[in-house]
């Protein structure tokens, strides 16, 4: 798997979006790193399984 840095992630991003990403990670009690991992594992995962013919799961 290749690994990601979050200013890596974040660059260009618009600031407003900084802060939005910011209090998600604060509501779920994550680090932004950690919000950003799972949002990309989720997406991951359901490329997956569309891939594979089967119906995506819902986001939590």
């Amino acid at each position: 798997m290749i690994s990601l840095t979050e200013k890596r992630i974040l660059i260009g991003m618009p600031a407003e979006l900084q802060r939005k990403l910011d209090r998600e990670a604060k509501k779920r009690r994550i680090s932004r790193s950690g919000l950003i991992r799972m949002v990309l594992s989720e997406w991951l995962e359901r490329e997956g399984e569309k891939k594979r013919g089967r119906k995506p799961k819902e986001m939590r």
